[in-house]
């Protein structure tokens, strides 16, 4: 098999000469590879939802926030429609499912909330998950660290919207 596939492939000097379009390809080739990766980070946010620990979940929403990037980035750079708005709003719904159960989780366990704490204060993953992916995010800005000060910040925005099952709220622009 390995053979006839050696006999079959063409030279790279033969593909230009016939004017293939190997860079176009490996463009997309590479745009591929991060579409599938996003697609396979949502389907972790997915079982991270259904399993009984979410430990790992702040890393899980960094590695969004970063691959969102990407995307969007190869999306401009190589002028490629991927639908962003449309993938922006199909991950919003898992995305904010996710933050949720972290908020909740990081009440009860200290170095989780430690860990959110770091991925949520970090400017561009916030940016990223309230304004493209429109994720609703706690405040994090001008709050004295600590687990009572982070479980207090949960219970306020809780309070500030009337119920007590979803610990977030929209960030509002300063």
């Amino acid at each position: 098999a390995e053979a006839l596939k050696g006999k079959l492939l063409l030279p790279s000097s033969e593909l230009d000469r016939l004017g293939w379009p190997r860079k176009a390809v490996a463009l997309l080739g590479e745009l591929l590879v991060i579409v599938d990766k996003w697609d396979e980070l949502l389907a972790d946010v997915k079982e991270r939802l259904s399993a009984p620990s979410t430990v790992g979940g702040p890393a899980l929403l960094k590695q969004l926030a970063e691959m969102w990037g990407q995307l969007c980035e190869m999306s401009s750079a190589r002028n490629v429609k991927l639908d962003l708005s449309d993938r922006a709003r199909a991950a919003q719904g898992l995305v904010a499912a996710l933050l949720d159960r972290l908020l909740e989780d990081a009440q009860g366990m200290p170095g989780l909330r430690r860990s959110l704490d770091a991925v949520l204060k970090d400017p561009k993953i916030r940016t990223t998950l309230s304004k493209d992916l429109n994720v609703p995010l706690p405040p994090v800005e001008g709050k004295p660290e600590g687990a009572a000060s982070f479980v207090a910040m949960c219970k306020e925005s809780c309070a500030n919207h009337g119920h007590a099952e979803s610990p977030v709220r929209r960030e509002t622009a300063p």
